[in-house]
């Protein structure tokens, strides 16, 4: 891919207009004159156009999609939201009406004069200005965002041997089931040490398997990018060395910069953190923000320079400008706080961040919040564990949502661990619609280690969208010799996808178990702790169960619910017992359908 100036004028008028309608650029000088024909025939599809009209300024950049056969006319991509310097510096005087880009100086005015609005010309088919002022090119599919579809570990923590069967991502969002001890973490720490290692020089070399003599190890992922440069990865060589230029690198770096890894210890931090002391050396009780946001937005772009590097906010040499830059971006981020918590938490007139208190000298910065309208002192002694992880997730969220739009990274990816440890399923359930509904195109890896939070999670996602994978940890119980084993990685089906595949086998019994689970499964996930109790305190039986959900709305479930209640004594109570009544084929596929019907109907119901 190469970078070539073309001029737009024809006898002294401007064509650029022209050009930018017509999706082309035209060589004026037709047959007259055949000198840069051996130019045009040079450009290759997918070389880039830089457009200069009257006075040498900027009319527009954009891409080769085909040439034509006259060696006239190249058709482009034209870009025209493109915007330039409000003065429209010239990018010094063009003599040739194509000509590839190799003087430096026409280089670097090209780039002071795109990179002056600081969104536009990085927007532009991701060109990305590496640290050595490269122009490196990343392929894509013209902005979409770019995700994981293999993950491949060896001697990671609890991957200590080569894997025979990578972890299948799928380019989708992925929901991660595993039991402690089973490795769920090591998939956190091998994709944040990845991304940590393209974008920064590290000294750490804590990473392998405790078990192993092997210092070798691996970290690989492929994408979805239709292209050939796909896949990245580190090993062991590139611990302490300047990272990698690949293609990649660049999305790879925003992503790390954009602090899109949180578990459980983040969240905390924001309201465990020690009291601030003021400049009169009295203790304040509220948290001091800055030092967990200073490391946060440490990414963050602030500027760009003359040659189109981003200046971000960790290379501000000055503290002060650094300390109100932070305090700034916290400020903005204040309101959509306040919406998340009342829309997607429903604390409406519960909880809401009133504003936010700076010290410079002491470089503290403190929240003011308010519950049921009255400001609180010390919030952190006040509010509950709900309320305060709420509130640290909605700011977290926000701050990384906002770090991702500045940069603009297609390499858009959100990896939660164990996020959700201090809420209840009440105040998980709003996080999971923050997700869904506010990070619709980022590659979200949530990993948890509950069971019911990821059996609930997984029946109120899409599977189009969704990968649900169990991690499992492995060891031979019948040999006393220890030996280090990668965990067992198994895809999470739902109980009606087992069921199905039960039926098929003509496994009928364990059907039928299947089919009475997920029946549970639905009528739990519409009613609330206390209506699944009967009067004395206990647990509901099925029958109970479904005549609760058939409760919540009559008119839609009853057909339907008096079905499965038929079917329950035919086909779901023989198969979880010890019966000698045999089941057959034709009620299992009905009883399977019954249920598949009561499934679309409750996720039809209003929450």
């Amino acid at each position: 891919m190469r970078f070539f100036l073309v001029r737009s004028k024809w006898d002294g008028e401007d064509m650029s207009q022209d050009f930018l309608d017509d999706g082309n650029w035209v060589n004026g000088y037709g047959d007259e004159d055949s000198r840069y024909i051996p130019v045009i025939n040079g450009v290759d599809v997918d070389d880039v156009l830089i457009m200069v009209g009257d006075r040498q300024f900027i009319q527009g950049i954009g891409k080769v999609l085909a040439k034509s056969t006259d060696s006239y006319t190249l058709n482009v991509k034209w870009y025209p939201d493109l915007k330039f310097t409000a003065d429209h510096k010239s990018v010094g005087r063009i003599r040739y009406t194509i000509s590839k880009i190799q003087n430096r100086r026409i280089y670097d005015s090209v780039l002071k004069q795109a990179f002056k609005e600081k969104n536009d010309l990085k927007l532009f088919l991701n060109i990305y200005v590496d640290e050595n002022d490269n122009l490196i090119f990343l392929k894509s599919d013209d902005g979409f965002p770019i995700k994981i579809k293999i993950l491949n570990l060896e001697n990671i923590k609890s991957f200590p041997n080569k894997m025979e069967n990578p972890i299948q991502f799928d380019a989708k969002n992925v929901l991660i089931y595993g039991e402690n001890g089973s490795g769920k973490s090591s998939i956190f720490f091998a994709l944040k040490l990845l991304f940590r290692v393209g974008s920064e020089k590290i000294q750490d070399t804590d990473f392998t398997n405790i078990f192993t003599d092997k210092t070798e190890f691996l970290v690989s992922i492929d994408t979805d990018i239709k292209e050939d440069e796909t896949s990245f990865s580190i090993d062991q060589n590139d611990i302490n060395q300047d990272p990698k230029d690949e293609e990649l690198i660049g999305h790879i770096k925003e992503a790390y910069n954009s602090y899109g890894f949180l578990d459980f210890k983040d969240i905390m931090k924001l309201y465990l953190e020690c009291p601030t002391q003021g400049q009169d050396n009295t203790i304040n009780q509220k948290q001091n923000l800055f030092p967990i946001f200073e490391k946060i937005l440490g990414g963050y772009p602030i500027d760009i320079d003359d040659y189109g590097k981003i200046i971000r906010l960790k290379d501000e040499p000055d503290e002060n400008k650094r300390f109100d830059k932070i305090f700034e971006i916290i400020k903005e981020a204040r309101e959509d706080s306040n919406r998340y918590l009342s829309d997607h938490f429903k604390f409406k007139k519960d909880i809401k961040i009133s504003g936010y208190q700076s010290d410079k000298a002491n470089k503290t910065i403190t929240m003011d919040v308010e519950y049921h309208g009255t400001k609180i002192s010390d919030y952190t002694a006040i509010l509950n564990e709900a309320r305060l992880s709420s509130l640290a997730i909605s700011m977290y969220l926000l701050i990384i949502k906002g770090t991702y739009e500045k940069l603009n990274s297609r390499f858009r990816i959100l990896l939660l661990d164990d996020l959700l440890l201090s809420l209840d399923m009440s105040h998980r359930m709003p996080v999971l619609n923050i997700l869904q509904e506010e990070f619709t195109d980022y590659q979200i890896i949530f990993l948890t280690h509950d069971k019911a939070l990821f059996n609930v999670f997984k029946g109120r996602t899409d599977n189009k969208k969704w990968k649900y994978l169990e991690m499992y940890e492995q060891h031979d119980s019948e040999n006393e010799e220890f030996k280090p084993a990668n965990p067992i990685i198994i895809e999470g089906k739902s109980y009606l996808e087992r069921a199905k595949i039960h039926l098929q086998n003509a496994e009928y019994d364990f059907c039928g178990l299947m089919l009475r689970k997920m029946v549970e499964s639905l009528c739990k996930s519409k009613l609330r702790k206390i209506e699944q109790l009967d009067s004395n305190g206990g647990n509901l039986k099925l029958d109970g169960l479904l005549d609760k959900l058939k409760s919540k709305d009559t008119n839609l479930l009853s057909t339907n619910i008096d079905k499965i209640k038929q079917w329950r004594s035919l086909v779901l109570n023989p198969a979880a017992h010890d019966d000698s009544n045999p089941l057959y084929k034709a009620e299992m596929e009905e009883a399977y359908q019954t249920v598949k019907e009561l499934k679309a109907l409750v996720e039809s119901m209003m929450p």
